[in-house]
């Protein structure tokens, strides 16, 4: 039987500060990015919008502030997402618009609010 391969992106440890609308583009067979160990404050919202296969999200260890609204498209097989050890002081409401979203890790110690509606199976804050 074969196996198709699972296309991953390791670009952590690479001191990015920014990601543009047209970084991956061409990248929609995607299904993990990991995006750890570098300086991003923040992304344009339709950043993530062509990784229509991605499932597993990694975005621990950056400077993120805040995570708003259209930050996050609807990405219909996300799994799991990490913003683990980020500056993370506010978590908007309709932050996560993603259906299949079950692994939130979050361990962010300067968190002041959390508004979601959204259960998830897994769970980090610390």
């Amino acid at each position: 039987m074969l196996y198709a391969e699972k296309l991953s992106r390791i670009l952590s440890g690479n001191q990015l500060n920014v990601l543009h609308n047209y970084d991956f583009l061409h990248l929609n067979a995607l299904v993990e990015l990991d995006l750890r160990g570098n300086r991003l404050e923040t992304f344009e919202a339709k950043v993530f919008e062509p990784l229509k296969s991605l499932e597993v999200l990694y975005l621990n260890e950056n400077q993120i502030h805040q995570l708003r609204p259209g930050m996050f498209p609807l990405l219909g097989n996300l799994q799991t997402l990490s913003l683990a050890h980020n500056r993370i002081e506010d978590i908007a409401q309709q932050s996560f618009p993603m259906p299949r979203l079950r692994h939130l890790a979050n361990k962010c110690y300067h968190l002041r609010l959390f508004h979601t509606k959204k259960n998830f199976c897994c769970i980090e804050l610390a």
